[in-house]
């Protein structure tokens, strides 16, 4: 029973990354397209490539263990601490049409004082 257990935890933790990954691959191209530095698109763009990498490793982890890496969708406020402070910070940034997205974010609000 404890060995099912483990095996469910481990593929709902691998769906909510896939899930988180596929977030940033949406989001990154529109974070690159926005950037004003030429260092902080080829970054955007970069990590773009490896988060593509970890999407396909999923999808093949998944299939090993005959899963589907789908069907949990990871909100920007409960998935990996990344993604939600991109979410929350640079999404809005983008959406507002601020010209300088190469300026550091702020704390995220459990961190402020």
């Amino acid at each position: 029973m404890e060995h099912k257990a483990l095996k469910e935890l481990f593929t709902d933790e691998l769906k909510d990354i896939y899930s988180a990954e596929n977030q940033l691959i949406k989001a990154l191209p529109k974070m690159a397209k926005a950037a004003t530095s030429d260092d902080l698109r080829a970054g955007f763009e970069a990590h773009l490539e490896q988060t593509k990498e970890h999407a396909r490793r999923i999808e093949e982890i998944c299939a090993e263990l005959g899963e589907k890496p789908t069907g949990k969708k990871c909100a920007g406020s409960t998935g990996s601490s990344m993604v939600r402070i991109w979410l929350s910070h640079g999404m809005p940034v983008i959406s507002s049409n601020v010209s300088q997205l190469d300026r550091p974010c702020p704390a995220p609000r459990s961190r402020r004082r």
